[in-house]
C-alpha cells in the first residue's frame, strides 16, 4: 500500500507543442482537439488510452492505495474526455487529482471551470522562461501568451470557488535559459505558481543527438537552483529540484524535497510495474549514498562523469582474453574522453572495433575524429529499425521506436570518408525492414546477421516476461503473414513469421555485398526456433562466434538500453 505516493498516468502522445528537447519527441503528433479554441493543432494519430483503459488504471492505483494522481501525456488537456477522467478519479477517492500541462488549452473556453468542477485541484504548467525564450523552446509561437491567459483563467475560477487548487510551475534547466531562472521563478510565482520544479535535460535515445546542446554540468544546475530559491523566499514560494541530487545543493532549507516514491502507469503498460523497480534503470549512486538521509535516487546516468565512464570501460576491457574485441556502450562519451578511452586499450595491446548505433552523444564528425585519433580501423554499426510498437493484434505492446538507418549510413559514410571501414549488424527481425540502397554504393563491407533471444521486448513464454511485437516481415512490425502466432509464441512466433522474408533480403543484399551470421551461443541460449534460423542463415552464408570478442561492461547492458543506440537488445 502507498498513501503517500504519487501515481501517474500517461494519457497518450499528443502534444500541441514541439519542445525539440522533448525526450519523446519521436512520440508527439499535433493533434486535432475538438475544441474551437484556436490553440490545439491539426490531426493526427493519437495513440491515446481510451477513456476505459484510463479508468481501469485508476481503479488499479486505487486497489494497491494510492491517494495522489497526476495525469501526464502527451498534453493531457487536448484530451476531450479529460474531466470525465478527472471526475472518475474524484469519485474513487483520490485526494490530491492533478495534471501536468504546458497551460495553453486554458486560454479560451471553460476548461479551467470544467476540470475545477469535476476535481482537479492541482496544475503542474511548464514555463522555460520570458515570452521569447519560452516560444523558442516549446517550439510554438504564442505558446507564452497562450500559457499566461490560460492561467489567468485557472486564477480565476479558482477565485470564484471554495475548492482547493494549487499551481506548480515546471522549469526545465537548458543552457539556453538557466541564466533566466530567477526571471521564470518571478513570472511563475506571478501566474500563481507556489512551488517551482526545476529539472534538468532528460536524455534518450530519440534525442540522445542533441543531449549535448541541452546538457549542463550539476555544479551549475546547482547555482540555479540556489538563484531560483533566492527569487522564490521573496515570493514566499518554494523551489523543488527534480533528478538534481541533493548532496550538491548548498542548501536544502526553503527547498520542496521529492520524495522519489512515484510509480509510473505508461501508455502500453496494462499493469502497475512494481514501485522497486523505480530509478534503477536511470539512475547511479555514488559511494555516500547509502548512509545519505535524503529521499533521493542518486544520479541521473547522464550526469555521470565523462571521465570516470572511460575510466569504467578502460578497466573492464583489461582483463579480456581476446585481443580483438568489439566494444558497445561508448554513446555517451563526448569526443575528448572517448579517444582517450580507445587509445588506453589499443595501447594495451587490443585491435579495438567500437560498436556504434548512429547516434551518440558527440557530433558524428567529432566521433569520426576521435576514432582516427586513436587509431581505430573498423566499426561495427548495430542497425535499429522504426517500429510503431503494436503486437500482432494491433494493440501497443511498447513506446514507439524510431529507426536509426539514415543515422548509420550517414556515419558509415563519413568513416569511410576517413578510411575507417564499417560492418552492419542486423537483427534478423530488421533485415526486411532497411530499405537497403541498393543503387548507391554501400559504405560497409559486410553485413552480419544476428539471430535474436529477445526483440525489442518480444521473448519465449518461458522466460516469463511481457510479450511484444509479434510478426515484423512488414514495415512497422504488421507482418506479411497476418500476424499469426507473434504473441502468442514470444520469439518462437516472432522468428517463424519474419524467417522467411529475412532469408530473402539477405539473398539480396548477398548479391551486393558480402552477408554473414554472427554466433554468440557462449551469451544465451536460443530456443529451437532461434536454433533452426541460425542453422538456415548459417548454412547459407557461414558464421563466426561472436562471444569472446563483444566486450560487456556497465554501460552495455539492458539496464540503459533506454539510452544508448548501441547497445545490443538482441543479445536478451
Amino acid at each position: 500500500m502507498y498513501p503517500d505516493s504519487l501515481l501517474t498516468i500517461e494519457l497518450g502522445t499528443r502534444c500541441n507543442n514541439r519542445c525539440s528537447f522533448c525526450p519523446q519527441h519521436h512520440l508527439r503528433c499535433v493533434a486535432s482537439t475538438g475544441r474551437s479554441n484556436g490553440v490545439g493543432g491539426g490531426a493526427g494519430e493519437t495513440g491515446d488510452l481510451s477513456t476505459s483503459a484510463v479508468v481501469r488504471r485508476l481503479e488499479d492505483g486505487r486497489n494497491q492505495g494510492f491517494s495522489r494522481i497526476a495525469f501526464t501525456g502527451g498534453e493531457p488537456t487536448v484530451r476531450l474526455d479529460l474531466a470525465r477522467l478527472v471526475r472518475a478519479a474524484a469519485g474513487l477517492g483520490y485526494a490530491e487529482i492533478g495534471i501536468t500541462t504546458n497551460g495553453r488549452m486554458f486560454a479560451a473556453g471553460d476548461l479551467a471551470a470544467e476540470l475545477v468542477e469535476a476535481g482537479l485541484n492541482r496544475i503542474s504548467f511548464s514555463l522555460h522562461g520570458p515570452e521569447p525564450i519560452h516560444d523558442s523552446l516549446s517550439g510554438v509561437a504564442g505558446a507564452y501568451r497562450q500559457l499566461e491567459a490560460g492561467m489567468a483563467s485557472v486564477r480565476a475560477t479558482a477565485a470564484g470557488t471554495a475548492r482547493e487548487l494549487q499551481l506548480h510551475s515546471v522549469t526545465l534547466l537548458l543552457p539556453q535559459n538557466v541564466d533566466l531562472v530567477r526571471e521564470a521563478v518571478r513570472l511563475a510565482a506571478g501566474m500563481g505558481a507556489c512551488i517551482h520544479i526545476l529539472q534538468p535535460f532528460i536524455a534518450s535515445r530519440p534525442n540522445l543527438h542533441v543531449a549535448a546542446d541541452y546538457h549542463l554540468s550539476i555544479r551549475t544546475l546547482a547555482r540555479a537552483v540556489a538563484q531560483a530559491g533566492l527569487v522564490a523566499t521573496r515570493h514566499s514560494t518554494r523551489v523543488k529540484p527534480y533528478n538534481i541530487p541533493y548532496c550538491e545543493l548548498e542548501d536544502l532549507s526553503g527547498l520542496e524535497l521529492q520524495p522519489y516514491r512515484l510509480a509510473t502507469f505508461r501508455r502500453q503498460e496494462g499493469d502497475l510495474h512494481d514501485l522497486s523497480a523505480f530509478g534503477q534503470r536511470q539512475f547511479y549512486r555514488v559511494d555516500r549514498c547509502p548512509t545519505c538521509p535524503t529521499p533521493c535516487p542518486g544520479y541521473r546516468i547522464e550526469q555521470f562523469p565523462r571521465e570516470k565512464m572511460a575510466d569504467a570501460i578502460v578497466e573492464a576491457v583489461t582483463d579480456w582474453r581476446t585481443r580483438g574485441i568489439a566494444v558497445p556502450g561508448l554513446d555517451l562519451l563526448d569526443e575528448p574522453d572517448l579517444a582517450r578511452c580507445l587509445a588506453r586499450m589499443v595501447e594495451a595491446g587490443f585491435d579495438v572495433v567500437p560498436v556504434s548505433g548512429g547516434r551518440m552523444w558527440c557530433a558524428p564528425a567529432r566521433y569520426v575524429r576521435a576514432l582516427a585519433q586513436a587509431g581505430i580501423r573498423e566499426v561495427v554499426h548495430v542497425l535499429r529499425t522504426e517500429w510503431d510498437g503494436t503486437g500482432w493484434d494491433g494493440k501497443p505492446v511498447a513506446e514507439p521506436e524510431p529507426g536509426n538507418e539514415d543515422a548509420t549510413l550517414h556515419l558509415a559514410q563519413l568513416l569511410a570518408d576517413a578510411g575507417i571501414r564499417s560492418r552492419l549488424l542486423v537483427a534478423v527481425p530488421d533485415l526486411p525492414e532497411f530499405p537497403y540502397p541498393l543503387d548507391l554504393p554501400l559504405p560497409f563491407t559486410d553485413v552480419v546477421v544476428a539471430v535474436p533471444i529477445g526483440w525489442r521486448g518480444v521473448v519465449s513464454p518461458s522466460r516469463g516476461t511481457r510479450h511484444s511485437n509479434g510478426s515484423a516481415s512488414g514495415r512497422n512490425g504488421r507482418g506479411t503473414n497476418g500476424g499469426n502466432g507473434g504473441n502468442r509464441g514470444g520469439t518462437a512466433g516472432l522468428l517463424n513469421s519474419v524467417g522467411p522474408a529475412a532469408l530473402n533480403a539477405a539473398e539480396t543484399l548477398s548479391r551486393h555485398i558480402r552477408v554473414e551470421l554472427a554466433t554468440f551461443d557462449a551469451l544465451r541460449v536460443l530456443d529451437s526456433s532461434g536454433l533452426h534460423w541460425q542453422k538456415a542463415f548459417s548454412a547459407r552464408f557461414g558464421s563466426t562466434d561472436w562471444s569472446a570478442r563483444m566486450v560487456s561492461h556497465r554501460f552495455s547492458t539492458r539496464e540503459y538500453a533506454f539510452l544508448f543506440w548501441s547497445n545490443l537488445f538482441f543479445l536478451y
